[in-house]
């Protein structure tokens, strides 16, 4: 699959990819007959409308990918395809809110931001490798900072255990199971992580304690950068979906019969 992946990259962005991962319970090899989740990250400088024909040839190759495996893709998102800006757009700000105490929270579930986040720093990359290693260190910071801010909003010193294995955090990022192969990658990332905070002086780390100061929170909510927009691939959902489904029957005609067909996007919702 991550071979399939990859070639389906290579085949509809090409240059235009700046790295692409492989996510989700397909990578832990669990919860037989979902979906492949993917996201692939272009370039900034990709032209616009250039970067719209890409993700209409990505979500078709991915349905055709579906067919392959026997499995049917989601209907509302097939893929995920976005530009560089726009994952910086998330671990800056888009992907979380500042409540009254001044801790930071996750963002809405229903905004791209806050999965996207989520799927790159779970991921594997298939293309792009290095370049996926920076930008999910970039996620993992910016969860960190999160999650310490909402343990210590007034600053003070926790053990690294406390922040790393909190109840309902993992959950709250749709993060895989901690005790799983991915869940200790995405454990060795958040702990990276860490190191590049105190690496900063932004937080102190000894003998397996964690100290923040209540400055440090503050200035981390107040440097939390907002969206001005949606993402602009985002506006031809509709298409893409359309053009997911109909390559998914193409390939898999068997699959289909005259229920109704799970493949069919949520147009009314998009």
């Amino acid at each position: 699959m991550l071979s399939d992946i990859a070639a389906l990259a290579d085949r509809t962005l090409g240059e235009h990819l700046l790295f692409a991962c492989l996510t989700g319970s397909s990578l832990d090899g669990a919860a037989p007959g979902r979906d492949i989740d993917v996201i692939a990250v272009l370039r900034d400088e990709t032209p616009p409308a250039a970067a719209v024909g890409m993700r209409l040839g990505f979500s078709t190759g991915y349905a055709r990918l579906h067919a392959r495996f026997g499995l049917r893709p989601d209907p509302d998102w097939p893929g995920e395809v976005l530009f560089a800006r726009d994952l910086a757009t998330g671990w800056a700000g888009a992907a979380f809110r500042r409540d009254s105490t001044g801790a930071i929270r996750p963002g809405p579930l229903e905004e791209p931001w806050r999965y996207w986040i989520s799927m790159v720093v779970g991921g594997t990359a298939v293309r792009g490798t290095a370049a996926h290693r920076e930008q999910a260190l970039r996620c993992a910071v910016a969860l960190v900072r999160q999650q310490l801010s909402t343990l210590l909003p007034a600053g003070g010193e926790i053990t690294e255990e406390q922040v790393f294995t909190a109840p309902g955090w993992w959950q709250d990022w749709r993060l895989p199971p901690a005790a799983g192969p991915r869940g200790r990658m995405v454990t060795t990332r958040l702990r990276q992580a860490a190191g590049v905070l105190a690496g900063r002086g932004e937080i102190r780390t000894r003998d397996g304690r964690i100290t923040v100061s209540a400055s440090a929170v503050h200035r981390w909510g107040e440097a939390l950068h907002t969206a001005a927009a949606a993402p602009p691939l985002d506006a031809y959902q509709v298409q893409y979906c359309m053009a997911a489904a109909q390559a998914h029957r193409e390939a898999a005609p068997q699959s289909y019969g005259k229920e109704h067909s799970l493949d069919e996007p949520s147009i009314g919702s998009s």
